[in-house]
């Protein structure tokens, strides 16, 4: 067949690969200059910004699988098994290493084990770290009142509910589906320990992704159109007209990978039900600084700030052996970061440089490059808000016959991750 995928996002990227992999021939069209779609990054003066730090999990399987594909599955830090740090204000770090024995028994073991915590505490914790496979919240259950009902508050929602939440679902608990939540923890915890572990990139997005994706592509005869916006797809006749002018056509099949509300303006309800527009975005702000070489005193890659708000994260990308390099920027994160809209790019580094002082304890001012040379990347509408009323549409064929959908928005069972917008483009076609 003739297949036109329409973005090149992580969604249409996999259905791009699994229709060239089923032997038909692609075009893939992407409205920006680069492939990746959330996953991009791009120079900035001397330096590679990117849109927002994204890790993934060893049981990312589909994702992983276009890694491969590509050719780029190399290029993270992997840790054996699930590592969590914390920052606490003031300075004080918590961590949770796993000893090696089998999953689960390790994580029970590194729960139990942890220094920091209280005994009741690690035992709160580890009955948090038991919850999410032994209940089975009904449907239209928010993850707060599951946490309330279960009376997993205090040190457990602090270290493990609220930052998991954020990580995975880009909300905070009160708006996240708490039965999408537990079935993603289950597929992250459950079989391998390397499943949980988290797979921290240690080149830019557009190593592990754009140029790669570009290169295989040709390599395969695909075609690929970038820097071209759709503005009209006619579903009948499987033609679309880009913002030049062009009209394509001739195709056997469409592939809808757009965002949900490009999708719905562009598809008519056939393709994309009308219950779907209601779905709105979670947005994520980073903040990119040049910290100085003693301005962190651990080298974890991934450390979450302890009832940090409105900044939650600290990334930075490690070398081959996990260590944090001082060479690149620090991106202090803010998910579900509606607290920080409106606001300048100025005031976000000054509340994120302020709050990270405050975590490690700092008393000096920081350097004035370091606020000079900082950068703010804002996605309006990173994620979608996975809340319990929500309704997505199943990835593949749609009700129009040829035209087929694929996203992170659609319904894979997972929240809007990469690994659910590379299942949506491979599984339907197995």
């Amino acid at each position: 067949m003739k297949v036109a995928v329409l973005g090149g996002g992580t969604a249409g990227l996999s259905s791009a690969v699994a229709h060239v992999e089923a032997g038909h021939q692609v075009f893939l069209i992407e409205a920006r200059r680069l492939l990746g779609g959330r996953a991009w990054s791009r120079a900035a003066g001397r330096e590679v910004i990117e849109n927002g730090p994204h890790v993934i999990l060893g049981c990312y399987r589909a994702f992983r699988r276009l890694l491969r594909a590509f050719g780029s599955e190399g290029r993270f830090w992997v840790p054996d098994a699930l590592r969590l740090t914390w920052l606490h204000r003031g300075g004080r770090i918590t961590r949770l290493t796993p000893p090696r024995l089998p999953a689960p028994l390790h994580l029970v073991a590194g729960l139990l084990g942890m220094q920091g915590p209280t005994l009741h505490e690690r035992f709160e914790l580890l009955l948090a770290g038991v919850a999410p496979f032994t209940s089975h919240p009904p449907p239209g259950t928010t993850l707060a009142r599951w946490i309330a009902r279960a009376g997993l508050t205090g040190v457990a929602t602090e270290l493990l509910f609220e930052p998991l939440c954020r990580s995975i679902m880009n909300v905070e608990l009160d708006a996240a589906d708490a039965g999408l939540f537990l079935t993603t923890l289950r597929e992250a915890f459950l079989g391998d320990r390397a499943h949980s572990a988290m797979w921290v990139p240690t080149a830019t997005w557009g190593e592990i992704l754009d140029a790669p994706a570009r290169a295989w592509l040709a390599r395969q005869g695909a075609l690929v159109r970038t820097g071209a916006r759709i503005i009209a797809v006619d579903t009948s006749a499987r033609r679309v007209r880009l913002s030049d002018g062009t009209e394509l056509g001739g195709f056997d099949r469409l592939v809808c990978a757009l965002p949900w509300h490009v999708a719905g303006r562009l598809l008519d309800a056939r393709c994309v039900p009308r219950a779907t527009l209601q779905l709105t975005g979670s947005p994520l702000l980073t903040v990119y600084a040049p910290l100085p070489e003693d301005a962190l005193a651990f080298d974890d890659p991934v450390v979450a700030l302890v009832a940090g708000h409105p900044f939650h994260f600290v990334i930075r990308q490690p070398d081959a052996a996990g260590r944090s390099r001082t060479d690149v920027p620090a991106a202090i994160m803010a998910g579900a970061a509606d607290s920080l809209n409106g606001r300048s790019s100025r005031e976000a580094i000054a509340t994120a440089l302020a709050q990270l002082a405050e975590f490690t304890g700092r008393t000096q001012p920081w350097p004035q490059r370091t606020y000079d040379d900082a950068r703010t990347v804002r996605e309006a509408a990173a994620t979608i808000v996975p809340a319990p009323d929500v309704v997505r549409p199943a990835p593949g064929p749609s009700a129009v016959p040829g035209v087929w959908l694929a996203g992170d928005w659609t319904d894979t069972g997972l929240p809007s991750t990469l690994e659910g917008a590379a299942r949506s483009g491979f599984d339907p076609l197995g």
